[in-house]
């Protein structure tokens, strides 16, 4: 021991050095690790700005339609076609637009000779047990009179939208708060296996009155419709930007269990084999939530950082 004694001083530098180095080192990671936070929060941030835009465009869409149909004495095939389809123009995110007329039992019948002019052998329909049905007799329909493009939707041309649980919550909230609302996700009848959600905008008549509920249902003339792929929205938003080492999830808050999750995308950053992370491994880690506004429902888009970032 007293051989190290003139060395004490060296070796004491020595440790403090060591000491030093190790501190600077962590205060470093930890400053890394706070700006990698900063920047994932920052990219998260922006890609929810641009989600929002993406959705407040198709509202957009589908409330000119409803001006549309609203402000007109009467629109035929033809009419509703060119007008919906420049509506449609730089508009992927849609399968269809649409008008569904609200027709009462009694107007039925010439309702129905109306879609049989367009297609022969067309009625009102509903879907059960996995088959396209003539419609049950009730008191009221929402049948899909016009579609754009009708080519490949021809399936619905009559389809009485109100026989689908989520459609018929989402029409009546329309309906009696005089406001666009938004359907759950559901599966497409022209479609099998491809999933949406559909934008309804209540349209009344001109110069009716509507300052109460009965007076909007009274005065309810139907509805313009936006059959929406969430898929398309969220690539609309991502459109001209770089991989932002993000995978993003979309929730549907006002709907329980699986149905919650309306869209996964896994980060462009990502090798194609390999597995995005579920909701509950992503909510297990470091993550981000950012609830968006959806007509009549709570959305929320949930991100965590892909390895790349």
């Amino acid at each position: 021991m007293n051989r190290l004694r003139p060395y004490a001083g060296v070796i004491a530098v020595a440790c403090a050095g060591c000491v030093l180095t190790f501190l600077t080192v962590r205060g470093e990671i930890r400053q890394s690790e706070e700006q990698l936070r900063v920047q994932f929060e920052w990219r998260a941030q922006n890609e929810a700005v641009r989600f929002q835009r993406s959705l407040e465009r198709v509202v957009e869409a589908v409330d000119s339609v409803g001006g549309y149909m609203g402000a007109s004495e009467h629109v035929d095939d033809a009419e509703f076609a060119l007008f919906a389809s420049d509506a449609l123009h730089n508009h992927a995110e849609f399968r269809a637009l649409q008008w569904l007329p609200y027709i009462t039992a009694d107007k039925r019948p010439a309702f129905e000779v109306e879609l049989g002019r367009v297609r022969p052998g067309a009625r009102i329909t509903e879907f059960r047990d996995g088959e396209m049905i003539t419609a049950g007799m009730r008191d009221e329909y929402i049948p899909i009179r016009y579609t754009e493009p009708f080519s490949g939707n021809e399936a619905v041309f009559g389809f009485d939208a109100a026989t689908q649980p989520s459609n018929l919550k989402s029409l009546a909230l329309a309906r009696d708060m005089g406001t666009m609302s938004t359907s759950g996700l559901i599966s497409l009848v022209q479609d099998s296996g491809q999933q949406a959600v559909i934008l309804y905008r209540p349209v009344y008549g001109r110069g009716m009155p509507v300052e109460t509920v009965d007076q909007r249902r009274d005065a309810l003339l139907g509805f313009s419709a936006g059959v929406l792929l969430i898929k398309e929205v969220l690539n609309w938003s991502l459109q001209g930007t770089p991989p932002t080492g993000l995978d993003i999830h979309i929730l549907d808050l006002s709907a329980t269990g699986e149905d919650q999750l309306l869209y996964r995308h896994a980060s462009r950053s990502r090798s194609a084999d390999e597995r995005p992370p579920t909701l509950e491994e992503v909510r297990a880690g470091q993550h981000k939530t950012v609830n968006v506004n959806v007509p009549g429902r709570e959305w929320q888009l949930v991100f965590n950082p892909a390895p790349a970032l």
